[in-house]
């Protein structure tokens, strides 16, 4: 190897020498960066072809490497919109709220409500989330993702209402009884939905339903109840099985037992179960049993309320707390995962996408998938060692001066040269 030669591989020594301490000052920079993946520097030596025997080192490089697999410790906030992964997943982001924006991940990150409600982290990226209903069966969708968005207040709308009228026994032909139930729509607003039973003697009652205050209703001719052969004490349960949605379907002793409604309250149809399984023969001398009764307990619905708090659970449920003391659960978080995490593409704030080495994402809920959980009011805490990183800074400055130092000595081997 010639002395110019060897100056070269000097020079990329130092040069190498630079980019690992750059590395390192940005791990010591990001120690209090949530969620800050340590990076590493990775040298190899580049190697001369030819005809020698021996093979000669023409200089090094440098590359940076993150272990994006790498888990951090979590740090407990109590901080609403502090959000941690347990796990190999990340959640999902976009620079915006439009949903046709790309996608990115992040590991953790504060998200915290803006003047729309919708959660944002510090570096403008939304956080993404799935609409989702209480009990609801769903799975993660890339083209149902959407900004989260945390309402103002929320109103609930009627599912069901649970009837126990009691109908007097031996009521004669034409005797009319009422139960009026309280129900509300999407909008919270108050309706009054009544159900009228008719006697035709024998214990033969038919049942209709019906708005009071407004709305038209559509399959609400109910069907007819009847008691006859049924063997019942005076307190006994009416047995009412079939749906009079549509033309019921009479089985021996078989009754209905529940019928689902749909009236329009002027925004949407609405369907309501009336569960009649409540429904009671009494004896004829039960002064309880009135003409108009309001027995109905409705479920679902309620007239709006401001929302108070919210938080994620480890499933990966954002629910919201009403004012009223009630909890909604609307939306599932879906997280990211990738074949090859490591090889994702990383850019400022922290947001990962994919690479050709990384493969595309793929979405499950958490504690799914192997995505890990999340958690709640916590943060993920930077990898970085400041031990080894101060070490490594160390080892870096006397590596660059050794580098120096060669270059020196060229310097002065030329110079003795260039004097003969």
């Amino acid at each position: 190897m010639s002395l110019f030669s060897g100056l070269g591989v000097a020079i990329s020594g130092m040069s190498a020498q630079a980019k690992k301490m750059r590395t390192t000052s940005g791990n010591v920079a990001n120690v209090e960066t949530a969620g800050y993946k340590q990076r590493q520097t990775e040298f190899s030596a580049m190697i001369l072809g030819g005809k020698q025997k021996t093979p000669l080192v023409a200089g090094i490089s440098a590359l940076s490497r993150t272990d994006v697999t790498k888990q951090g410790d979590l740090r407990m906030t109590e901080e609403n919109g502090d959000v941690a992964i347990n796990g190999r997943g990340f959640f999902l982001v976009k620079l915006g709220t439009d949903k046709d924006l790309t996608l990115g991940a992040v590991r953790t990150g504060s998200f915290h409500p803006d003047k729309d409600g919708y959660l944002v982290n510090g570096a403008g990226y939304y956080l993404q989330g799935q609409r989702f209903k209480d009990g609801e069966e769903i799975t993660p969708r890339a083209d149902a993702f959407e900004a989260i968005q945390i309402p103002t207040g929320l109103s609930g709308a009627t599912t069901r209402v649970h009837f126990s009228t009691k109908l007097k026994e031996g009521s004669s032909s034409s005797t009319i009884v009422t139960d009026i139930a309280t129900v509300y729509d999407a909008s919270g607003n108050e309706h009054t939905v009544e159900l009228k039973y008719t006697a035709h003697g024998g214990d033969v009652w038919s049942v209709e339903a019906r708005v009071v205050d407004a709305g038209t209703a559509e399959n609400a001719s109910l069907a007819t109840v009847d008691t006859k052969g049924f063997n019942m004490s005076p307190e006994g349960a009416l047995e009412l099985t079939a749906k009079a949605s549509a033309a019921p379907a009479w089985a021996d002793d078989k009754q209905p037992t529940k019928i689902d409604v749909r009236w329009n309250f002027g925004e949407a149809m609405q369907t309501i179960e009336l569960d009649l399984s409540g429904v009671r023969k009494v004896a004829a001398t039960d002064t309880s049993a009135e003409s108009t009764q309001t027995s109905a307990v409705q479920s679902g619905g309620y007239t709006k309320q401001a929302v108070a708090d919210w938080r994620i659970s480890q499933q990966g449920v954002l629910s919201v707390t009403l004012d009223n003391g009630g909890v909604q659960e609307i939306y599932k978080l879906p997280l990211a995962n990738s074949l090859a995490p490591d090889s994702l593409t990383e850019k400022s704030g922290g947001v990962y996408t994919p690479s050709s080495d990384s493969g595309e994402f793929t979405y499950a809920f958490p504690e799914t998938g192997g995505v890990g959980s999340v958690s709640f009011g916590a943060l993920e805490a930077s990898t970085v060692d400041v031990a080894s990183e101060l070490s490594d800074m160390i080892m870096t400055q006397y590596a660059y001066s050794a580098n120096t130092r060669v270059i020196s000595t060229i310097s002065q081997m030329l110079d003795a040269l260039m004097r003969l």
